[in-house]
């Protein structure tokens, strides 16, 4: 089927959500052997660590290898993003701003501006 978002880690795994909201995760390199995960996400995002995703603006974190379960996160986003160096980044129904020094445990501070969506890298904050 056909990934809505996708997002490559940097350390092995690539992770996608469809429009139906079901999880996959492929090992880099990706040979089309996608593996479905448990739960259900709107978006996703893969750190080196950690992957990151959100439903109903909850957010979620599991390690990017996919062991473990899912852990909810105090909090609440439309849009995720695990990037960034130290951080992970979100925006939430208000477009409002916000980052949290990872492995993120709810303590998220607010960024100055609003935006809709963002993406993270290890030189700063884009959207």
């Amino acid at each position: 089927g056909k990934l809505s978002h996708v997002s490559a880690s940097g350390n092995g795994y690539i992770w996608g959500v469809n429009a139906k909201d079901q999880i996959f995760k492929c090992k880099k390199p990706c040979n089309g052997r996608w593996e479905i995960v448990d739960g259900t996400l709107k978006q996703i995002d893969a750190g080196p660590a950690y992957v990151y995703g959100v439903s109903c603006n909850y957010i979620y974190a599991r390690p990017v290898d996919g062991s473990g379960s899912w852990r909810q996160i105090p909090g609440s986003l439309k849009y995720v993003t695990a990037s960034g160096r130290d951080e992970i980044y979100g925006v939430n129904s208000d477009d409002e701003i916000y980052r949290c020094k990872k492995p993120c445990v709810g303590d998220w501070e607010r960024i100055e501006g609003t935006l809709m969506q963002c993406d993270a890298t290890i030189n700063g904050l884009f959207g």
